[in-house]
């Protein structure tokens, strides 16, 4: 992502869609044939499970969007604006409100569960 900002500012569009889109593609493989049962029980696996709802996943779409424009106007301050939103929904772990253990809700949709399930 950070490389990319830099060839937004550059308004380098071509060469910004191609550092971005190895990571995409990164992701597509890893979702297709890695084991991700681990991941979905580990303690960041259940705080997504939890956490990375609709509305979360549109929090940092805004994060990335305000980062991007900033780059690519030159506003600089709002690419740390655009990249504390887009990591803001991890205040949970960088802020837990207790000690108690996060537990994945029973019925919750969650995609790494469904990924290990389907597999």
């Amino acid at each position: 992502m950070l490389v990319a900002l830099y060839f937004f500012w550059a308004h380098n569009l071509l060469v910004t869609v191609s550092v971005s889109h190895p990571s995409i593609i990164a992701s597509m493989i890893v979702t297709r044939f890695a084991d991700l049962a681990r991941l979905a029980r580990s303690f960041l696996g259940r705080y997504f499970a939890k956490n990375m709802t609709r509305s979360m996943e549109a929090v940092r779409f805004t994060g990335v969007v305000l980062a991007a424009v900033g780059a690519w106007t030159h506003f600089w301050w709002l690419i740390p604006v655009g990249v504390v939103v887009l990591f803001g929904w991890l205040r949970g772990v960088w802020l837990p409100r207790s000690k108690s253990r996060l537990f994945v809700k029973e019925g919750g949709w969650h995609l790494l569960r469904f990924i290990a399930t389907t597999r």
